[in-house]
Order: C-alpha cells, then sequence, then structure tokens
C-alpha cells in the first residue's frame, strides 16, 4: 500500500491477502514511528456459507451461486494460521485519535512466517 490518508479521529481500514506455499502461520508486527499514538487491529477475513449470495437485481457481485464467501472478521490477536497454497487476508483497522499529532506518519506491518 503506497499511501493512505485519514483525520483525527478516523478509522483507516485496509486488507493483506497473503499465499504462502511452505508456512503454517503469519504474525503481524506493527511498526509504529515516534509520535504515533494510533491503534491497529487486526481479524481475520473468513469465508462463510451463504445459500443465497445476492438478490436478483444485485450487479456488484463475486458469484450469484450458492458457495461459501469472504465475510466474518474474526479478530486476531497478532497471528494467523494459514493452510499452504490457501489465499487468506487479514483486515487491518488503524484508528486515529482526536488528539493525534498533526503530520505525515510512515506505518508498516512486518510480516513474520513461521
Amino acid at each position: 500500500l503506497e499511501e493512505i490518508s485519514a483525520l483525527r479521529g478516523e478509522r483507516v481500514n485496509f486488507q493483506i491477502a497473503i499465499c504462502c506455499a511452505d508456512c503454517a502461520g503469519i504474525r503481524f508486527v506493527p511498526e509504529v514511528p515516534e509520535g504515533f499514538n494510533g491503534k491497529f487491529t487486526f481479524r481475520e477475513v473468513q469465508n462463510i456459507p451463504s445459500l443465497l449470495p445476492c438478490t436478483p437485481d444485485d450487479t456488484w457481485i463475486i458469484s450469484a451461486e450458492p458457495g461459501l464467501y469472504p465475510d466474518a472478521l474474526v479478530p486476531l490477536t497478532g497471528e494467523l494460521d494459514v493452510a499452504a497454497n490457501c489465499w487468506h487476508a487479514a483486515w487491518v483497522s488503524v484508528d486515529i485519535p482526536e488528539d493525534a499529532a498533526a503530520g505525515t506518519f510512515r506505518l508498516k506491518i512486518k510480516l513474520q512466517i513461521y
């Protein structure tokens, strides 16, 4: 992700998609620059079964067929168990406090694969 902007009191969300050939899990380690007092929250994007994934007039769909669809956001403690050669996603939220210092901050999230 190149650049994201937010104002005080806002929440910024983005996803990290991962496909790993030879690992059992991934640990997310935020690197917070000095002076940044925002809060990171990590959630796993899990697939849920759906018998009716859309209404007949819905044009913004993945598929109209029953199946498994990414929908549930399950809280993570910073680690995600993964199956080899399967796609997984983490939903990341960054809450910018009302009293955040003005400026540009470079936020990084290291992925430690194990």
